[in-house]
């Protein structure tokens, strides 16, 4: 595990499920939508931008959003 995963499941990953069940790269974790507004309150306050979110339903990828859609920072508050 390198330091940027460590860091991320140590520190914003903490006390969430990963619903990643092996339908993507094990890095990548897959959240409830309870989970996901807390990982987003979570990485407001510790600074840390978000490239883009990927939405999934029933294992096969929904939509993606990506911040150059928009005319944002990656550290824009939802």
């Amino acid at each position: 595990m390198d330091k940027e995963e460590e860091f991320l499941k140590e520190n914003v990953y903490y006390g969430l499920t990963n619903l990643n069940d092996g339908f993507d790269g094990p890095k990548i974790w897959h959240f409830n939508k309870g989970d996901f507004e807390k990982l987003l309150d979570w990485v407001e306050k510790l600074k840390i931008g978000i490239y883009g979110i990927e939405c999934c339903f029933e294992g096969s990828f929904a939509n993606v959003k990506v911040h150059q859609l928009y005319d944002l920072s990656l550290f824009h508050p939802k």
